[in-house]
């Protein structure tokens, strides 16, 4: 069964994909909470997809990176 790994501020990785592409912005608090979970975490495959289609729709544009 999946089971969403947790990020330390309390987001789950499920939830931090659907508000970046809710909101069409990749914050700075959103690198270093994704960057803290590839550097520290084992991950599910699910998880590395989603985060993966996160990496793919910023270098396409889709996705505006704020400061």
């Amino acid at each position: 069964m999946f089971q969403p790994t947790t990020i330390s501020s309390g987001f789950n990785i499920a939830e931090l994909v659907f508000q970046v592409c809710h909101t069409g912005e990749l914050t700075s608090d959103n690198r270093k909470q994704l960057q803290s979970v590839l550097l520290q975490h084992s991950i599910s495959e699910e998880e590395r997809s989603a985060i993966d289609r996160l990496i793919y729709a910023t270098r396409r544009g889709w996705l505006r990176i704020a400061n």
